[in-house]
């Protein structure tokens, strides 16, 4: 039997030994806990499981000195006899060979537990909410929370009262947007369209060939816009016959197919007759086109053709300004 009998150890005992129990204390507190009982269901080592533990170690040739520790071994059932003790008395393998990781007090883990504890983590701060840095945080459902509710409901500016930068997808405001006086909104640098829908969209189309009666408006070209505000202008080419002459040109923009418009700013003139066989090519004004839907703008042509035919060629272009 072992001598289990051993004083109080010495004040310069350490406690600890390579992170394990030294020796010496653990005899005390073992030959304490059998003097006084212990309390109602401890689990502590019998004198026999002593023994035994004892023996194992000895019978694998780990001897013990006064001063050593407990060295590895393969228990079978006293492994869960001292499980409960308050610090690690030793550092040893399960039965399946697999190590045991003590975390006391009063637990302990084999690494394939301490795996599935941490693939499966408890809630933070258990059933009690807790508080918890992160670098990146993930959620599969509603991230709730007296915080995150005042938040949304009333987020602050960004950056604060100091302006600061920021990425978006999209940016939406019912209010006001200001930019420096200076810098402005920064244009395109490269030789690219703006998006359907975006200020800046550009539109046109080409007819060429038309034929254009005496004295008729008639559409040269067209282009369908989008509801929003345009900025709307066209030419038109006039190509008479060798012996026709052509007066009273006129180029103009409007929504009404085929009707020359007479509202000032909307059309160009040309009074005076030209020779036979004299074209001609002649611009619109820049016209404001603000609409509410989809809508069909024409650039239409107008003159006298005497003596024989005439036909027009058209191009409109329209540029979306907000």
């Amino acid at each position: 039997m072992a001598n289990l009998s051993a004083p109080m150890p010495s004040f310069a005992t350490p406690f600890l030994k390579d992170g394990l129990v030294n020796e010496p204390w653990y005899r005390y507190l073992f030959q304490l806990q059998l003097r006084t009982g212990g309390s109602a269901g401890t689990n502590f080592a019998t004198q026999d499981e002593f023994d035994a533990l004892t023996s194992i170690v000895t019978a694998q040739g780990k001897e013990i000195d006064a001063e050593g520790v407990f060295a590895p071994f393969n228990p079978s059932n006293l492994l869960q006899r001292i499980e409960t003790y308050a610090v690690p008395i030793v550092k040893t393998a399960d039965q399946k060979g697999a190590e045991v990781v003590y975390a006391p007090p009063y637990s302990y883990d084999t690494v394939a537990q301490a795996i599935a504890r941490y693939a499966a983590p408890p809630a933070i701060g258990n059933t009690t909410p807790s508080s918890g840095a992160f670098t990146t945080l993930s959620a599969t459902s509603t991230v709730s929370g007296a915080g995150f509710t005042a938040l949304f409901a009333s987020p602050p500016s960004i950056g604060n009262t100091t302006a600061n930068s920021g990425a978006f997808t999209t940016i939406t405001a019912s209010s006001t947007i200001t930019p420096s006086q200076t810098a402005g909104i920064v244009g395109t640098t490269t030789n690219n369209n703006a998006n359907a829908g975006s200020v800046g969209e550009l539109l046109s189309n080409t007819t060429t060939g038309t034929n254009l009666p005496n004295n008729t408006s008639t559409n040269a070209t067209s282009v369908s816009l989008t509801a929003g505000d345009w900025d709307v202008s066209g030419v038109i080419g006039f190509n008479p016959a060798g012996t026709t002459v052509l007066s009273n040109v006129q180029v103009g923009i409007t929504t009404t197919s085929a009707t020359i418009p007479t509202t000032l700013g909307t059309r160009t003139v040309e009074g005076t007759p030209k020779t036979a066989g004299a074209s001609g090519v002649y611009v619109s004004p820049i016209v404001r086109m603000s609409l509410s839907a989809t809508t069909t703008v024409y650039l239409v042509a107008f003159a006298g053709v005497a003596t024989s035919t005439a036909t027009v060629d058209g191009f409109i272009r329209a540029r979306r300004v907000r």
